[in-house]
């Protein structure tokens, strides 16, 4: 009975040092995966308002938002807020320059650049991304509800949306290396 405990608790200490090396390669994949360069606004050819209800899932941390965003030919806005309405960031990107206006009450570890970039990479359309010569190193495989991100042949996001559309109903997008989820529900403005 021994032996067999013995046999149990060396597997069971295995299963944790082999995860253990996972997660450091993830964390140091994460370091060698950059920023998505944003895509200026011009580039999508489409004015659009969305109204948007967006969960943020990271490191034990949940995080909901209701987004307005706003694309024009010359700029990008996004207003973040809480459920009640108050304000926690604006985000803004225009003429090559991104910025954030972020409230005392935005959580300090939440990257909005990083949302930010993320946002382009769920709803641009592959063909733009992938005719940017800044871009060298991504890649976008997408299939009928799915997308996967690459960057040099390594994974780093992948979403999954209820239909494929340019503002699809509801999408789920996954980022690996920094493992966090972003569940995205966006509805047109006529």
């Amino acid at each position: 009975m021994i032996s067999n405990w013995h046999k149990l608790l060396s597997a069971v200490v295995m299963v944790l040092l082999a995860s253990c090396g996972s997660i450091n390669a993830l964390q140091r994949a994460a370091h060698t995966i950059p920023q998505f360069e944003l895509l200026s606004p011009g580039q999508l050819k489409l004015d659009v308002g969305v109204i948007q209800k967006i969960e943020i899932r990271t490191e034990g941390e949940n995080y909901l938002y209701e987004g307005v965003l706003e694309i024009t030919d010359d700029q990008i806005k996004w207003l973040l807020l809480q459920p009640w309405g108050q304000r926690i960031a604006t985000l803004t990107y225009g003429e090559g320059a991104f910025s954030v206006v972020r409230e005392r009450s935005a959580p300090a570890k939440l990257s909005f650049r990083r949302l930010f970039g993320a946002m382009q990479m769920i709803f641009w359309h592959r063909e733009l991304m992938a005719s940017l010569p800044d871009e060298v190193g991504w890649s976008i495989v997408d299939t009928e509800n799915m997308r996967e991100i690459y960057y040099n042949q390594q994974l780093a996001g992948i979403a999954e949306y209820d239909q494929r559309k340019t503002w699809p109903d509801n999408v789920i997008y996954w980022d690996i290396p920094y493992n966090y989820r972003i569940t995205i529900n966006s509805v047109l403005l006529d």
